[in-house]
């Protein structure tokens, strides 16, 4: 669980499974629609992404978060509002009490979304990773 202070009160976020759920429960749509595109858009930026010499990325999910505004450029399919529903399903799941979607964003004034994201997502995208090894890091060289 994440809690961000959003407009001076202290917001609960969850990224555990039932985040789904719920997303899929109040907005009518599977949530991998949602966030597969935005995995997508990544793809074209990974240019500005260096290696390291094990082939591991040295941006990380946090780098690749902050990445979001252009990804969100890249992204034909991505309106902002599909964004503040994520947030608002990963809300609920950790407070059942939060509200509607559209009372629980109209009780923000101030809603600083990029600095949200940055603190929220990088948690949901390793909820939503794998924990298997890649196979060809597991193959040793055949032996004779």
């Amino acid at each position: 669980m994440i809690t961000v202070k959003i407009d001076n009160r202290d917001v609960k976020f969850s990224c555990s499974a039932i985040f789904a759920f719920n997303y899929k429960k109040v907005f009518k749509q599977d949530v991998l629609k949602v966030i597969m595109p935005m995995i997508k858009a990544i793809v074209p930026l990974t240019e500005v992404i260096k290696e390291d010499g094990n082939g591991q990325s040295e941006i990380g999910i946090s780098g690749i978060v902050s990445l979001l505004p252009q990804v969100l450029d890249n992204a034909e399919d991505i309106e902002l509002l599909d964004v503040y529903k994520i947030l608002y399903a990963l809300a609920l799941t950790a407070d059942k009490n939060i509200g509607d979607f559209e009372s629980w964003l109209g009780s923000f004034e101030k809603f600083p979304i990029f600095d949200v994201v940055g603190k929220v997502f990088p948690d949901l995208l390793n909820s939503l990773s794998t924990t298997i090894e890649s196979k060809k890091k597991k193959q040793s060289p055949m032996k004779k």
